[in-house]
């Protein structure tokens, strides 16, 4: 009896120390980009306070270029305004309602977000252009045919752009390529495979294999102080 009491009280232990349990977590912000990014959402942000810098200030334009065959057939601007707003720039009546630092700036511009999410019309992408605290615009990119036969398919995938050293005032900055899939006739696949950063000046192998894409980017212009 002893023998068997033994037995079964090992059997029970090692029962409970085999059971396992999965309970649930609080998610997180990359749990919910996951989600989001498999259902058509995806985010860039982009760090301006170097253009802060100084008493001056810019105008902060957002171009878009579009390629097809390899060469820039177009070029949209969105003029989303200066990066700075000066106490100045309000009349004098109403700035002792108005909260400004000691260098008489009221709001900073420290951030740019450019994203796309999912579109009601296949052939159109919509992306949202935020410079922070100033404006909101909202491209809507047209899409191309990508299929080698049979029913129309529209499938672009973007990357962002290796960061450009050295800005000179004026000059156009790329910061995301978007493009589309490109049918492999070796494989009978379509591809979206290479760099995880594009090169600046386009170099990048990937390129030169996407038939349509867009180059996204922004150009700081200083304004002239009356």
């Amino acid at each position: 009896m002893k023998r068997f009491s033994l037995l079964v009280g090992t059997l029970c232990m090692a029962a409970s120390v085999g059971a396992q349990e999965i309970t649930p977590v609080d998610t997180t912000f990359d749990d919910m980009r996951t989600v989001l990014e498999s259902a058509g959402f995806e985010a860039y942000a982009f760090d301006l306070k170097d253009f802060l810098k100084g008493d001056g200030r810019y105008e902060v334009t957002f171009r878009v270029r579009e390629y097809a065959g390899g060469s820039q057939t177009d070029s949209t601007d969105y003029v989303l305004g200066e990066n700075k707003a000066f106490l100045t720039d309000y009349p004098e009546e109403q700035r002792s309602d108005i909260m400004a630092d000691e260098a008489g700036v009221v709001s900073r511009a420290e951030k740019l977000v450019v994203g796309c999410y999912p579109s009601k019309v296949d052939s159109v992408a919509t992306w949202m252009v935020e410079l922070q605290d100033v404006a909101q615009m909202f491209p809507r990119l047209q899409l191309r045919n990508i299929a080698a036969e049979g029913a129309p398919r529209y499938h672009y995938i973007s990357r962002p752009f290796e960061t450009v050293e050295g800005v000179m005032q004026g000059e156009f900055i790329p910061l995301v390529f978007f493009g589309s899939m490109w049918y492999d006739e070796k494989y009978g696949v379509y591809r979206f495979c290479g760099e995880r950063e594009i090169a600046p000046d386009l170099s990048s192998e990937i390129v030169g294999h996407v038939p349509h894409f867009y180059v996204m980017g922004v150009v700081f212009t200083p304004t002239e102080e009356e």
